[in-house]
């Protein structure tokens, strides 16, 4: 919601039933309801046929996205997007590395298997034709976007349509609920294992 208010982001009305609840189209809700979820799912279903075991090639995974994420994070110039999203994934990549957590396997599977289908829809959402748009996208002029950006508060960087700033808010997005399931499991507060 603040990101909206803020012009960090919006949405193109033509694509929206105009039903909105704080300051958000009910398709922005509905998303945040239905990815999460069908993620979670995957987790359980990787979980479900893969055990988790704590590895080094986990941990040192995990050091080269704390850099990356910490250095992007810093040249990012202050752009709200980019800021927030390289700044949650350095979060993120930090406590996995200090706490080395067995789910984390199962989860950079899940991340792995989730990839693609992430790109295919958030490309449609931030262009229409994503396809249409080169691989590394230099130039953020998007005309057919769902979703637009506002380009001052991200790098300018895309893949195909999509800031490059999506990925890394979606793993820590994700991250972050796969860590605090793996928690409430932890304590025995769910009735599957």
């Amino acid at each position: 919601m603040l990101f909206t208010w803020r012009g960090v982001w919006g949405f193109n009305e033509t694509y929206l039933s105009g039903v909105e609840l704080f300051l958000l189209p009910i398709e922005e809700w509905l998303f945040f309801l239905c990815i999460p979820y069908a993620c979670l799912f995957t987790y359980e279903f990787v979980r479900f046929f893969r055990k988790g075991k704590k590895g080094k090639k986990h941990q040192f995974l995990m050091l080269m996205l704390f850099i990356v994420t910490v250095s992007l994070a810093i040249i990012s110039g202050g752009g709200v997007y980019s800021l927030s999203s390289f700044g949650l994934a350095s979060i993120f990549t930090l406590i996995c590395l200090w706490k080395n957590p067995s789910w984390l396997g199962n989860f950079l599977r899940m991340f792995a298997l989730i990839v693609i289908p992430f790109m295919i829809s958030n490309g449609v959402l931030t262009g229409l034709t994503f396809w249409e748009y080169p691989l590394l996208n230099l130039d953020p002029n998007v005309s057919d976007m769902i979703v637009w950006y506002n380009n001052n508060e991200n790098l300018g960087i895309r893949i195909f349509s999509i800031p490059v700033e999506d990925i890394f808010y979606a793993f820590s997005l994700l991250g972050f609920q796969v860590m605090v399931l793996e928690n409430i499991r932890k304590r025995g507060l769910l009735s599957f294992k």
